[in-house]
């Protein structure tokens, strides 16, 4: 009975045997380029890391072109800061 199961279980999980054509995985690059938009609102979560390499990729897409995002966040510290010299945020909220 749990050999039955086991190998169920395994050909459900086994995601390496076959590759999807319905993949969503992207770089970080095409993940930014697709979906973040002028004028749009988002938080940066804050835990023990930043999602640094998406904040560098925003700056580097949008850097120059106004996109007035409006950004949340815990802080602004460290890396965040491009979103103020790179005039990318048209409002910041935190705490």
């Amino acid at each position: 009975m749990y050999d039955l199961f086991e190998e169920r279980v395994k050909e459900i999980l086994d995601l390496s045997a076959k590759p999807s054509s319905d993949s969503k995985v992207m770089s970080v690059h095409d993940a930014v380029e697709r979906f973040i938009r002028p004028g749009m609102h988002f938080h940066i979560g804050h835990a023990y890391l930043r999602p640094n390499a998406a904040v560098y990729e925003i700056c580097r897409q949008f850097w120059g072109k106004n996109p007035a995002f409006t950004i949340s966040s815990l802080g602004f510290i460290s890396n965040m800061v491009l979103f103020v010299y790179g005039n990318l945020a048209k409002k910041l909220i935190t705490t």
